[in-house]
């Protein structure tokens, strides 16, 4: 009697080029997935300076800048006007307003709201990768964020 079957041989073949084709795949996956946190981070860079810059333009019309903060107990309120508060307190105040919006670093998994916006740090070269730095001067604001490890965005705003 004759069986009609694969041979082992064929077998192993068989799994060896399904492992060659799943070993390719995750690379390639991989490579979407840093490109993708990549071009996140440059989203919410030009998000939060875009947001920087009309807000101080509205202080710079007579209009009141009144952001998101929060209390002790986790809840959100508005805060008074900003416009005329010192820059190191306005940069607090931007990054409570963008952990409100929920901005998140895309390269932290952490399931809390945990923003993604740091205020006056020195630098960011010590930063870990994907956050967005608001650094104060006297009279300007410094965002910049590092999208890939050495690679950064810079701007920054008079006030």
């Amino acid at each position: 009697m004759r069986y009609k079957a694969f041979t082992l041989i064929e077998l192993l073949v068989v799994v060896a080029i399904i492992g060659i084709l799943a070993a390719i795949g995750l690379v390639t996956f991989s490579g979407f997935t840093d490109a993708a946190k990549a071009n996140v981070v440059k989203s919410n860079h030009k998000t939060v300076v875009n947001f920087i810059s009309a807000s101080l333009v509205k202080c710079t019309i007579g209009d009141e800048l009144k952001l998101k903060t929060w209390n002790p107990w986790g809840n959100f309120y508005d805060t008074g006007n900003l416009c005329k508060v010192s820059n190191s307190i306005l940069a607090a105040g931007f990054g409570n307003h963008f952990t409100y919006l929920g901005f998140k670093n895309p390269y932290v998994n952490i399931s809390h709201v945990y923003s993604a916006v740091v205020e006056n740090p020195t630098s960011c070269q010590d930063a870990e990768l994907g956050y967005i730095c608001i650094i104060v001067g006297t009279t300007n604001i410094k965002v910049q964020s590092q999208y890939k490890t050495g690679e950064y965005l810079n701007n920054e705003i008079q006030r």
